[in-house]
């Protein structure tokens, strides 16, 4: 099964029939496949998890998970990580076993 990105991407390529008289419709669909794809990667990359030394160091709030599984909110002072809250979650497995993190999700607007 083909990767819905690389299916965008190819229909995004299909040749036009001479510039003269290319139908507007084939043309901006090109185009929105193209956007359509560029979307999909930049929201996937959002919930991948990354390698841990990957994580910003300038405060941002992410999603930490150890490398027993357990997931907390943490951030990095520049210097080291820290927990957001006192966290449970992470069953006082120290901050070294940290393997991977990702962004949080953006809140909503009425919050």
């Amino acid at each position: 099964m083909t990767d819905i990105i690389e299916q965008l991407r190819l229909y995004g390529e299909l040749p036009l029939e001479g510039d003269d008289n290319v139908d507007p419709l084939i043309s901006v669909m090109n185009s929105l496949a193209h956007q359509a794809a560029d979307e999909i990667e930049r929201l996937r990359a959002l919930t991948e998890w990354q390698p841990i030394e990957t994580a910003p160091k300038d405060g941002t709030e992410v999603l930490a998970i150890t490398k027993y599984g357990k997931q907390c909110t943490m951030r990095n002072n520049g210097e080291r990580f820290v927990r957001i809250i006192a966290c449970r979650r992470c069953g006082g497995m120290g901050l070294g076993t940290l393997t991977h993190w990702q962004p949080l999700s953006i809140p909503p607007e009425d919050v």
